[in-house]
């Protein structure tokens, strides 16, 4: 029987959160939902993952903000950083910006992208 990968999903918002975990579960991910980063670093020093998704900014985007303590720890673990409409980093193709190991997504997204950007990252 193959490994799931194992995806932790950072997002403050309630029902965000609730709807990118379940869709990733019905996708075959284990999924562990935290509201914070400092949740996810606690978690990830527990038990390795293979992914994270964060509706926060990225390292890339905001190189002092809330992700980036979990990347400097953990710097091999790739990250999906659903971005806010405003963000200023430019995207490379529709909703994405990839940046080596690291995705971004803007909203508004599709939850399919989600999907796919795992896919991408994680197998």
């Amino acid at each position: 029987m193959p490994v799931q990968p194992r995806v932790v999903v950072i997002e403050p918002e309630t029902e965000l959160g609730r709807v990118v975990r379940d869709v990733l579960v019905d996708e075959g991910y284990d999924v562990v939902r935290v509201h914070d980063p400092y949740g996810a670093i606690g978690v990830m020093r527990e038990t390795s993952f293979d992914l994270v998704v964060a509706g926060l900014p990225g390292p890339s985007d905001d190189p002092t903000g809330p992700l980036s303590d979990l990347k400097r720890e953990f710097p091999d673990v790739p990250l999906i950083s659903l971005d806010g409409p405003g963000a200023t980093t430019p995207r490379v193709f529709g909703s994405w910006r990839c940046d080596g190991q690291n995705i971004t997504l803007r909203r508004p997204f599709h939850l399919h992208d989600v999907v796919s950007a795992v896919r991408e990252l994680a197998g």
